[in-house]
């Protein structure tokens, strides 16, 4: 079983199939930046920056949304309602969107990414 979930955990994640595929002791997958662009290529996946309003005009990935950590709680409204929806989420280093995976998964979202790194893992240029 363990060598079956090392082959299809990499390729359900790729194929945008891992709401069965993640562990079960886990919230959120963490992603590489190669990963996440791969993700994103799904138009439905929800690309969520969690940094704050000056930390995205500094620099962001396209087509995110903002919503810092600190008011995403009272700004839940702003997420897809489909709790199904992939989320994929990065702050500057990946614990702001840790703690922001926390959150959404125990207001019931339950296909979430986490962005390893942060934008410090991303390319500078897309």
């Amino acid at each position: 079983m363990g060598l079956l979930k090392k082959v299809f955990s990499p390729l359900c994640l790729l194929l945008g199939l891992s709401l069965g595929c993640a562990a079960k002791d886990k919230k959120w997958v963490d992603v590489t930046a190669v990963e996440a662009a791969a993700l994103m290529k799904d138009p439905n996946v929800f690309l969520l920056d969690v940094r704050t309003a000056e930390e995205y005009a500094d620099r962001h990935i396209p087509k995110s949304v903002l919503v810092p950590v600190q008011v995403l709680d009272q700004q839940i409204e702003r997420l897809p309602q489909n709790k199904s929806q992939p989320i994929l989420l990065y702050c500057r280093s990946g614990n702001r969107s840790k703690t922001a995976a926390h959150l959404l998964y125990d207001k019931g979202y339950r296909n979430l990414y986490n962005l390893k790194g942060g934008i410090l893992s991303w390319p500078e240029k897309e």
